[in-house]
C-alpha cells in the first residue's frame, strides 16, 4: 500500500545523506587540521632557522649595533662544575669586549703572578712610548745584577751587551726572558710599574711581592686592548709579540688556528697561568686563567679546556660592529 511522505519520520535515503554529509565534514576537518599542523611546524622550523642564523651572526645580517650583554650564568656554572672535578685551585675571568659583560669564577683568588707580570710591565712601557717619554730605540746595558735563571736567551750573552728597549720588550714577551725584564725594570723602576698597575685599578699590587689575581690580570688585558685602539701604531709591535709567543699550551691550544690570541703565560713551581685577548671576529674577549697546586701537563689540559668552553659560548653570540 502506498504510504504518503511524513516529515516526522525520516526516510532511509535521508539518513544516508546525513551520514555522508557528516563524513565529508569530518574529512574536511581532518584535512584542515593536518594542513594547520604542517603549516605551524614549517613556521616553527623557519623561525628556528632564522633565530639560529641571527645568533651565529651568519648571512646578510651578520652584525648588530650596541651589543647586548650575554648571560654567563650557565657557562659560569659549567666551568665551576668542571673545575671542581679537577685537582688544584683556579681563578677564571672572561670579559666580553663588545658589551663589558664579565664571567667570574674565583677571580679574586690571589696567585703568584710569575711572568704574567710582564703584560702590565710592557703596557706601562708602551704607554710611556706613546707619551713620547721613552724612545724604544734607546740602548740599555746588561749588568751582572740583571742575571736570573729561567726562560729566554739574553742570560747566555756576555754581561755588558747592549740591547734596544724594543728588543728587550720583545724578548720579555716572546721568550718570556727574565733578564730582559730585569734590564727594563732597572730603567723604568718597579715602583713606577706597580704604581701604574694601581692607577689602572689593580687590587692585588703589593710592594716587594709579585702577586695578582685573574681579575686584576683581566683588567690589565682590557686596558691593553683599549690602548691598542687608541694608539694602534704604537701598540702594534707589542700586540704582534703577544700573538707570537713561544708558549701556546693554554688559551690558544684548543682554539681554531686562524683566531689571533695576544697572551702572556706565567709559570712558578706549581702555578700555571695565562692571560690574553682573543680576537674572535665580531666578538673579541679577554680571558684570564690562573691555577695552582697542580702539575703543568694537567694545568695545560684544564686551562685549555676552559678556554675552549668560553670560545664556544662567545662564537654563538651575535656579532658586534
Amino acid at each position: 500500500m502506498y504510504t504518503p511522505y511524513n516529515p516526522g519520520y525520516p526516510s532511509r535515503f535521508s539518513d544516508q545523506k546525513k551520514q555522508l554529509a557528516r563524513k565529508k565534514r569530518r574529512r574536511r576537518r581532518i584535512i584542515t587540521l593536518t594542513i594547520l599542523v604542517l603549516l605551524l611546524g614549517w613556521v616553527g622550523l623557519e623561525l628556528g632557522r632564522v633565530i639560529a642564523t641571527w645568533a651565529r651572526g651568519d648571512g646578510t645580517g651578520d652584525s648588530v649595533h650596541g651589543a647586548k650583554p650575554p648571560d654567563y650564568t650557565f657557562l659560569r656554572q659549567a666551568i665551576a662544575t668542571y673545575l671542581a672535578s679537577q685537582p688544584g685551585s683556579y681563578g677564571v675571568v672572561a670579559v666580553d669586549l663588545a658589551s663589558g659583560a664579565k664571567l667570574d669564577v674565583d677571580g679574586d683568588r690571589v696567585f703568584y703572578a710569575a711572568s704574567t707580570f710582564k703584560l702590565p710591565l710592557n703596557l706601562y712601557l708602551y704607554t710611556l712610548i706613546a707619551e713620547g717619554r721613552v724612545d724604544p730605540n734607546t740602548k740599555l746595558t746588561y749588568e751582572a745584577s740583571d742575571y736570573e735563571e729561567g726562560t729566554g736567551w739574553i742570560a747566555g750573552t756576555p754581561v755588558g751587551s747592549e740591547y734596544t728597549i724594543r728588543e728587550l720588550s720583545q724578548a720579555s714577551i716572546v721568550a718570556s726572558d727574565n733578564v730582559a725584564t730585569n734590564i727594563l725594570l732597572d730603567d723604568l723602576g718597579i715602583d713606577h710599574v706597580k704604581s701604574f698597575m694601581q692607577q689602572l685599578g689593580g687590587k692585588h699590587v703589593i710592594e716587594g711581592d709579585n702577586v695578582t689575581s685573574a681579575d686584576d690580570m683581566a683588567l690589565y688585558a682590557i686596558k691593553l686592548y683599549e690602548f691598542s685602539k687608541q694608539h694602534p701604531a704604537v701598540a702594534a709591535p707589542l700586540i704582534e709579540d703577544l700573538e707570537h709567543t713561544d708558549f701556546n699550551d693554554r688559551i690558544p691550544a684548543k682554539l681554531p688556528a686562524d683566531i689571533p690570541v695576544a697572551h702572556k703565560i706565567g709559570n712558578w713551581t706549581d702555578q700555571w697561568h695565562d692571560v690574553g685577548i682573543v680576537y674572535l671576529p665580531g666578538r673579541p674577549y679577554v680571558i684570564s686563567l690562573f691555577s695552582r697546586d697542580i702539575d703543568q701537563d694537567t694545568a695545560s689540559q684544564v686551562l685549555s679546556t676552559v678556554s675552549r668552553m668560553v670560545y664556544d659560548f662567545q662564537v654563538r653570540l651575535p656579532r658586534s660592529t
